[in-house]
């Protein structure tokens, strides 16, 4: 009987989730589709959390609804970790905001790297980017990796030095690339010359030496005064 009742309240989700989804607009989620969607998003098989997540944060799921996403960012399922992380961005509010930064500053290192990789879409607040400029320094790659990211959405001019360094010093290659990826938003000459040595590196990890080479075409090469050249 359990089992009949839980394989239909899963109908009943999918339901729900095909109706929510095209509409994009934060609409108030009743009770009874956000106790549903919420109930799908923790004990649905992989695809259904991962569309219950798309549709919590396609609508209003209330503190409700945001507490399960922010508890979904720890998941070790990094595709619904990530769903969670765009839809707290989506509600965009109070209580979506301080879940992020939350989890931004916890010790669960798939929420934290989650966190950080969507939190620059937020909009420019000084709290966020003083976290941000902490995850840069965080032990774990991937949260690193996740901060380097949210500063291409959104540069900061205190984290430059610490992307420069990290081009070269950071033993992780992926983070690397991210931090390659970052730099192509600063005008600096410094930036430009830390990314064509490193296009240049012979012993460069492939991807790394691919992203500095791209991010370049995002600069105007300097001339020898320092100043980015102009035609």
């Amino acid at each position: 009987m359990g089992v009949a009742i839980k394989v239909s309240l899963f109908d009943r989700a999918r339901d729900w989730v095909t109706t929510l989804l095209p509409v994009g607009s934060l609409r108030k989620i009743d009770s009874t589709e956000r106790d549903t969607l919420v109930e799908l998003l923790e004990h649905g098989r992989p695809a259904d959390r991962w569309l219950a997540a798309e549709a919590l944060g396609n609508g209003d799921p209330g503190a409700i609804g945001a507490a399960a996403l922010s508890k979904a960012l720890a998941d070790p399922d990094p595709m619904l970790s990530w769903e969670a992380g765009q839809a707290l961005v989506r509600i965009n509010s109070l209580i979506a905001y301080r879940m992020l930064m939350e989890a931004l500053k916890g010790d669960n290192v798939a929420a934290q790297s989650t966190a950080a990789a969507v939190a620059g879409t937020m909009g420019p607040m000084p709290e966020l980017k003083q976290a941000l400029l902490a995850a840069l320094d965080s032990p774990h790659a991937a949260v690193r990796q996740g901060a380097a990211a949210s500063l291409v959405v959104q540069p900061n001019p205190d984290a430059f030095p610490v992307l420069l360094r990290a081009l070269w010093s950071d033993p992780d290659p992926l983070a690397r690339e991210a931090m390659a990826r970052a730099l192509g938003g600063f005008g600096d000459p410094a930036a430009y010359n830390a990314l064509a040595a490193r296009a240049r590196d012979q012993g460069e990890n492939p991807l790394v030496r691919q992203t500095a080479a791209t991010a370049l075409g995002r600069l105007a090469q300097p001339n020898m005064s320092g100043t980015p050249a102009t035609d």
